[in-house]
């Protein structure tokens, strides 16, 4: 259950790394008003992935769609430096980074029941935990990279955090293990 809820964390680092700063990061092309209109075109995108991811897990898994997920965040904040300079592209990238940032939170709430038995109420509490913590440390990270290596490489810094977590969870994902008497890819208790 611990590694599922610090892969919880680290998936949002990059997310929150770039959104907590997306008014400097779109600086260049989108300010004002059309701000406003991306920052809600990008959670539009979150409740789009919410939805989307729901499906996918019925059909294909917990682990394949947060791979997916992140792999796709890693492409598309690398992007992002070339959409800072066009306000169109930039609301795109935007919507699909939102999408993908809420496809990644669902499968590891999947993720985590599975593991967790009896302990559901608790996993629970302690993802909603774990969650905050990505979110502030992600907050933290983003301020920090734009002082030390500046706003342009936060997408970059960024796209290095997904694939850290990208690796992390799928290196340390309960599913791949097996146990006598299991089939290869069922969740095992941890």
């Amino acid at each position: 259950m611990l590694v599922i809820l610090i892969g919880t964390a680290l998936i949002l680092l990059p997310t929150f790394a770039v959104t907590s700063y997306l008014p400097v990061v779109a600086a260049p092309v989108v300010t004002g008003s059309l701000l406003a209109i991306a920052m809600v075109i990008n959670g539009g995108g979150q409740v789009i992935g919410n939805q989307v991811a729901g499906r996918l897990i019925d059909t294909r898994g917990a682990l394949p769609v947060v791979s997916i997920a992140l792999a796709g965040s890693v492409l598309s904040f690398l992007i992002l430096p070339a959409a800072r300079h066009n306000p169109w592209l930039l609301l795109i990238i935007l919507l699909v980074l939102g999408g993908l940032a809420g496809a990644d939170v669902v499968p590891q709430q999947h993720r985590l029941f599975a593991v967790a038995g009896d302990s559901a109420t608790t996993a629970l509490g302690l993802n909603g935990s774990a969650i905050y913590l990505g979110i502030a440390a992600g907050s933290a990270i983003g301020g920090l990279s734009i002082r030390t290596v500046g706003v342009g490489w936060l997408p970059v810094v960024a796209a290095v955090l997904a694939a850290a977590a990208l690796l992390f969870i799928r290196r340390t994902a309960p599913e791949r293990q097996t146990r006598p008497g299991r089939r290869s890819g069922a969740p095992t208790a941890r």
